[in-house]
């Protein structure tokens, strides 16, 4: 079948035409002859501090980072060692309490927290949890608020009173697991070279006990030359609902290429169309943001509409010694001593550097021409903090064009049509008809 939809857009005086069947983009078309109003940005790159106090207010995700060892050593796990110890080790109940300083000092007003418990791997300071739990739950009834509760964890660690305890205080568990044993156990795997899948398995089982569905995520890891198609359809077979796609881009011979990368999200673009089709309830990321992301600008006409983590701006990570980073990334970094943006015992600061947009794409020469800045933040925000004008993510010039220019197909394909699919993917997900498959 030969399809002609197309996305037709406007900006900075470049029309830009993606031919759906072709999958090919073409720009610089000077003017524009279907006389479509200009998708313009206007960004503000840097916030005006006069006091720490405005940004602190910003912070609407925390990550605490509970530990920074793990009882496992994965292939690709962003910490170049997972025994952390000397680095803070395990976070202290206080360090925990006192990084909740944006909540308890949130209005009424304020709205939806979220707050991330992650590490290495948070379990193994899992003593503290009932404390921190209990608080959050307390917090979230005194100041009237919504705040999401998420533990990203392996699962080897998990025990009855532990499950117990999450679905008591209606926590959130994303899971680390990449798919059937024969793949998981390829990369996460025990210091002694024995894989993790049967003791994960076993920790799923304990952890849907107390756990109803909907609140359990899985987040695989995509590698080099694993079958996505494969990968989702298990992850579907075996219960998860929700399931976050990660792609390996920073552990060398495992980084998937980019054109492996692309048809690895093509074909769970086709999973994720065939399981809607059917009405069965699911959620894909990164793909369902992206497409809601491109139906803001092109859907909507927004302008100030775009892909960005809000590392520093509107997240932030705490790590085991109280330190304050943008993201849990900056932690791992090689240079995390230049980007700690306070301590939770004395205060953020909000006059850092990495506060003043300077590394906005915007601002960096291979990234503010490009055809997708309507859409992206140019990657990685760690990738872009550096002295020289560079290219923000290190993939952008190969992996995150590809992505986008995927997403712009399947944004025009399913809007002339499947527009009921496009819809749904779009839409959030009703969290009724997910607790429908418990």
């Amino acid at each position: 079948m030969l399809h002609t939809h197309v996305c037709d857009f406007t900006f900075k005086g470049d029309r830009i035409i993606f031919d759906v069947e072709k999958r090919l983009l073409l720009r610089n078309d000077p003017g524009d002859a279907c006389g479509r109003e200009e998708n313009s940005r206007g960004r503000v790159q840097a916030i005006a501090i006069k006091d720490s106090r405005e940004l602190i207010a910003r912070h609407r995700s925390i990550f605490l980072l509970l530990s920074s060892a793990c009882n496992l050593r994965c292939s690709y796990c962003f910490l170049d060692a997972c025994d952390r110890v000397a680095d803070g080790g395990l976070m202290p109940l206080e360090t925990a309490l006192r990084a909740l300083d944006p909540v308890r000092n949130a209005k009424g007003t304020d709205g939806i927290f979220t707050v991330t418990v992650f590490g290495g791997e948070p379990l193994l300071n899992k003593t503290i949890l009932p404390a921190l739990l209990a608080e959050l739950r307390q917090l979230e009834n005194d100041k009237k608020l919504k705040i999401t509760v998420i533990l990203v964890t392996n699962l080897t660690l998990m025990d009855w009173q532990t499950a117990a305890l999450l679905g008591r205080y209606d926590v959130t568990v994303e899971v680390s697991m990449d798919g059937p044993g024969e793949i998981h156990d390829r990369n996460r795997r025990y210091p002694d070279g024995r894989g993790s899948f049967e003791k994960v398995m076993q920790g799923l089982d304990i952890l849907r006990t107390y756990v109803p569905a909907h609140r359990i995520w899985v987040r695989p890891t995509i590698t080099r030359s694993v079958p996505v198609y494969d990968i989702l359809s298990y992850l579907i077979d075996t219960g998860f609902r929700k399931i976050s796609l990660g792609a390996c881009t920073e552990a060398g011979t495992l980084n998937i290429p980019p054109g492996e990368f692309v048809d690895g999200l093509d074909s769970a673009m086709e999973k994720y169309v065939e399981l809607l089709k059917n009405d069965y309830p699911v959620v894909i990321s990164p793909l369902d943001m992206y497409l809601r992301k491109i139906y803001d600008f092109l859907g909507r006409n927004a302008r100030d509409m775009y892909l960005d983590c809000g590392a520093g701006m509107d997240m932030i990570a705490v790590a085991p010694d109280g330190n304050i980073y943008p993201c849990p990334s900056f932690w791992a970094g090689a240079k995390k001593e230049e980007i700690i943006l306070g301590n939770v015992r004395d205060g953020f600061d909000g006059r850092h550097p990495f506060l003043s947009g300077s590394q906005a794409v915007e601002n960096l020469s291979l990234c503010k021409s490009c055809w997708g800045l309507p859409f992206c933040d140019g990657g990685c925000k760690m990738h872009a903090y550096r002295p020289s004008d560079a290219v923000a993510c290190r993939v952008a010039q190969t992996h995150q064009p590809s992505l986008w220019q995927l997403c712009l197909y399947w944004y025009a394909f399913l809007r002339d049509e499947m527009p009921e699919v496009l819809r749904d993917i779009i839409l959030p997900v009703n969290a009724a008809a997910l607790q429908t498959f418990n």
